[in-house]
């Protein structure tokens, strides 16, 4: 395997049966950081626009069947991820296993839930909850950053956001009291998919499952590589293989030009720009990784101090990933589904 990789077929032979193998496995040599990249063969063949997600899940489903049926949704927003899950399910399941299907969407802002509803609301493939997912159940102060100003950003209509979160929030964001769950306390049979986009609260949400996190076959979890956040260390530690789909970035607002050299020099290529809308929708860049690229701490996670130090002074604003975490007894079953 060129430059170390650890490719989907090597973690295929790794987890021969399951419960096999552990994540350290992976993790506990300096080569063995890039299984985070093992999936690069697959983003190569995919357009831009599209995630690992649009493939991976869809096969994992078809794979998994009944065995993958409760599906939860955190950081709902206003549905557009729901509706993809609802659809894949509709279509991917055998019709024996389609009725038992359900997306369990959290989403706590209000103007995010009046829209989700709207959509949703009468659907019985959805569960709206409007609460947050937390580590207590109660209530707890959400930080709302920007909202979306005009018309022209797609589902999301004026006065909702997507960037609200109980953990991190400007001086200037505004604030508001919403209600929490923990996702042991829910009377869900069990997680089978979870996706968290919750702008750094993932790890909260996910210790507030308890004993209940090893129900989980596959995690799609955002997190922050300038800066650890410690999910993707948590989930390691419990036991799941990690493995990261596309990037996405941002640079200073003030920054006259996109760093190229920069980027390269750090292993980061950029596939497509979001450019900016007079809606509120700000520039982002998505991008991938080099293949052979070793950019992170193995113990952490995230970037190594030098690179995130090169990145931050050259105006780079955050560093993200959506990674998907398999757990290690489910390995043998999902590895297959990550194939190019």
């Amino acid at each position: 395997m060129e430059s170390g990789l650890i490719t989907p077929s090597a973690l295929i032979r790794a987890g021969a049966t399951k419960g096999s193998c552990h994540p350290s496995t992976f993790t506990s040599t300096p080569k063995g950081i890039n299984m985070l990249n093992a999936l690069h063969p697959l983003l190569a063949k995919l357009p831009t626009t599209s995630s690992v997600l649009d493939v991976v899940v869809p096969r994992v489903t078809r794979e998994l069947q009944d065995e993958f049926v409760y599906w939860v949704d955190g950081g709902t927003g206003v549905g557009t991820s729901a509706t993809g899950y609802a659809a894949i399910l509709e279509r991917e399941l055998h019709p024996e296993h389609a009725g038992l299907a359900l997306v369990i969407c959290y989403e706590p802002l209000p103007e995010n839930v009046l829209v989700l509803k709207q959509r949703l609301g009468h659907d019985s493939r959805y569960l709206i909850r409007d609460v947050a997912v937390a580590s207590q159940t109660g209530t707890a102060t959400f930080t709302v950053p920007s909202r979306i100003t005009a018309a022209g950003a797609g589902p999301w209509a004026q006065g909702t956001s997507f960037a609200g979160s109980l953990r991190h929030g400007s001086p200037s964001s505004e604030s508001i009291s919403v209600q929490t769950v923990r996702l042991d306390e829910e009377s869900v049979p069990r997680f089978d998919f979870v996706k968290l986009d919750l702008q750094g609260a993932e790890i909260d949400a996910i210790q507030g499952m308890g004993a209940r996190l090893q129900e989980v076959k596959l995690f799609y979890v955002e997190t922050q590589l300038l800066h650890d956040w410690g999910v993707l260390r948590l989930l390691n530690e419990q036991g799941f293989v990690l493995l990261f789909d596309r990037l996405q970035f941002g640079f200073r607002p003030d920054l006259p030009y996109v760093p190229l050299e920069l980027l390269g020099a750090c292993g980061i290529a950029i596939d497509r720009i979001h450019l900016p809308q007079e809606s509120g929708m700000p520039l982002i860049c998505w991008g991938h990784f080099d293949a052979g690229a070793e950019m992170l701490d193995p113990r952490s996670f995230v970037l190594k101090s030098e690179i995130s130090k090169k990145l931050i002074d050259g105006g780079v604003t955050y560093l993200q990933t959506d990674a998907l975490a398999i757990n290690v007894r489910w390995l043998s079953r999902i590895a297959p589904c990550l194939l190019p």
